[in-house]
């Protein structure tokens, strides 16, 4: 009962955070529309409070639609939580049988994608900046470029 209050601070980040991108990022082109879900799906698998290995699936065409090398490279990253987590549930090779009261030593192998998904999201803010302050210049009047001024 104590987390409640922070579990749904989060689920209201969340969708606060996928309302605020389909806003700003409106004026995309078609392919856009795919990024856009893909940079929501990213938010909400760094915000969930809990990781099972089913978001990696489920974010994984999204990404590979907005970026193929980001898509690389969280490939790699939930390559190695997967062979980990799958391996610790079952007890090693082979992979025939799953043992639920295995503790959940595995979620530490999850931050790997998981510090690949915030990378993608920090690259995604850090783009957006410089697009901002140009147009903000632009309205301003001021040229860029200073041989126009």
């Amino acid at each position: 009962n104590r987390l409640q209050p922070l579990l749904t601070a989060l689920k209201i980040l969340v969708v606060a955070v996928a309302i605020a991108l389909a806003w700003f990022r409106r004026k995309q082109p078609a392919i856009g529309f795919l990024g856009t879900v893909a940079l929501s799906w990213i938010c909400f698998a760094i915000f969930t409070p809990g990781f099972i290995p089913y978001y990696l699936v489920w974010i994984a065409p999204f990404v590979l639609l907005y970026s193929a090398t980001w898509y690389a490279i969280l490939t790699a990253a939930s390559s190695i939580y997967l062979f980990a987590y799958y391996n610790m549930m079952s007890h090693g090779m082979p992979w025939n049988a799953c043992d639920a009261s295995v503790r959940p030593a595995w979620n530490d192998w999850g931050t790997i994608p998981w510090f690949v998904l915030v990378m993608i999201a920090i690259c995604a803010l850090t783009r957006c900046w410089p697009l901002h302050t140009q147009n903000v210049e632009g309205a301003l009047g001021r040229s860029a470029d200073p041989q126009l001024a």
